[in-house]
């Protein structure tokens, strides 16, 4: 009898506990099999978060003002025709052998669930000191358009820029890759795989990538404003990412041509290259462990290799890479947990506010300086691929939570609240769409004529505050 209760406390210690199985709950019995609950999942697009974050979305677009966009705007905005010709008179006071000639730079913000919609166009009458341009807006509840002046961003040094060939940036040359600041290049990288995803000929496009110098209480850093995917032969845009700043939630990035979910890419991206072995769901895993067991005819228990299968549910993305392959955070952060933990293994948790956390688990270690209380940038290195905990081999598992609930960033449904725009931010998005219009234009026709402009727009205008 001895014997016994001696071997089965041997197998109840050698089977690995509840917390050992990251991200996987085991199971027993067929019974608890059958009465056992999944992991609680955030839906955020549900009509119940909708109505909690107010989200809105939003179509983006901006480029030359066309005979054709102009009809399909009367109707987007729900205005008079006349009205429209009346309102872009105002906004381009020149000659009228001259009108026409040239583009007429305009933006759009349309909500197809109504609230505000608004037009931003930029008058031909701007100069490098005065940018000008006039915002038209429309709610569903007002009869008639509110017309005002749109305040540009000023020039200034605040931000640089420089140019790309349209190949992923593993491709470009030495001298390409020295321009890009180390930080960023996780960020950029996966920003142009997307854009030129679906491009036949790349080599006739060329990336314009847009920096900004953000001033942090420890550091001085720059920030990717803009990527703009130019047509060479045409001079046209076939796509453009921009940064959209925020002061009391996180910002994010969005598309002004494609209306591709860039920001969605970048949050289920610890590592460079995304392959993944397994995703949320249910899960069997079988685990192998040596328990001392009572062999017929024998006085002594002896050890031997056994399989136990846990069936259960899995709350998070493997994502298969060699040991030591880095990890980046998926977004401006602070550090709130670096240390191991059961089996979860080396364990890095991120906080990215608006109790918004990411988890990196089976990590073989922390990169320098990541300590709890740190601040660091999205795309910084903050640990690196490993095995520890409860592994089967080399893998980052990865959760995004909200309120310590997991979120499915893979779930087409799922829409984190600040990957949208509400109206009261149109006005700001705009200014930064026809700002960085202004200065493609003015830095083309300046380098023609040999002088020099600034290549950059202050900050100070196209900071929100939601408040």
């Amino acid at each position: 009898m001895r014997i016994l209760i001696l071997a089965l406390f041997a197998i109840a210690v050698a089977l690995p506990t509840q917390s050992a199985l990251a991200g996987k709950k085991p199971f027993k019995a067929a019974k608890q099999r059958q009465s056992a609950r999944g992991p609680v999942v955030i839906r955020m697009n549900s009509p119940e978060a909708a109505n909690q974050s107010r989200i809105i979305d939003t179509n983006l677009e901006q480029g030359c003002l066309t005979t054709e966009q102009k009809r399909l705007l009367t109707w987007q905005l729900g205005i008079e025709e006349q009205e429209l010709q009346h309102f872009l008179l105002d906004a381009n006071p020149i000659e009228p052998q001259v009108r026409g000639k040239e583009c007429l730079h305009y933006a759009s913000a349309v909500a197809p669930k109504g609230d505000v919609n608004s037009l931003a166009v930029l008058s031909r009458a701007s100069t490098a000191d005065q940018p000008i341009a006039l915002l038209m807006s429309k709610s569903a509840s007002e009869e008639k358009p509110v017309i005002r002046r749109l305040e540009l961003p000023m020039l200034s040094r605040s931000l640089s820029e420089f140019n790309l060939s349209a190949v992923d940036l593993e491709s470009q040359s030495s001298e390409q890759l020295e321009k890009i600041p180390m930080h960023l290049r996780w960020e950029l990288g996966l920003l142009i795989r997307q854009m030129i995803a679906k491009l036949t000929s790349p080599a006739s496009y060329q990336l314009r990538v847009v920096l900004e110098k953000q001033k942090l209480p420890e550091q001085s850093a720059e920030k990717i404003l803009a990527i703009e995917l130019i047509d060479s032969l045409r001079g046209t845009v076939k796509d453009r990412v921009v940064w959209f700043e925020r002061s009391n939630q996180p910002g994010a990035y969005f598309s002004t041509v494609s209306g591709t979910d860039y920001e969605r890419a970048l949050w289920y991206s610890p590592t460079r290259h995304v392959n993944i072995s397994r995703g949320v769901g249910e899960s069997v895993t079988t685990v192998r462990r040596q328990v001392l067991t009572q062999a017929r005819g024998k006085k002594k228990p002896r050890l031997a290799i056994r399989s136990f299968s846990y069936r259960g549910q899995h709350i998070g993305i493997d994502f298969v890479a060699p040991a030591g392959t880095p990890v980046h955070a998926v977004a401006d952060a602070e550090v709130v947990f670096a240390s191991p933990m059961g089996g979860y293994g080396n364990l890095v948790i991120l906080s990215h506010g608006q109790d918004y956390e990411t988890y990196y688990a089976h990590l073989s270690g922390f990169a320098p300086g990541i300590v709890t209380g740190k601040k660091i940038m999205r795309g910084e290195e903050v640990a690196y691929v490993g095995s520890t905990g409860f592994s089967t081999g080399p893998h980052l598992h990865f959760e995004l939570r909200k309120e310590k609930r997991y979120i499915n960033p893979f779930d087409k449904q799922t829409a984190l609240e600040f990957w949208s725009l509400r109206p009261q931010e149109h006005e700001q998005m705009l200014a930064l769409m026809l700002a960085l219009d202004f200065t493609r234009d003015m830095n083309r026709n300046t380098a023609h004529a040999g002088t020099l402009v600034p290549q950059s727009l202050s900050p100070g205008y196209i900071k929100v505050d939601n408040r």
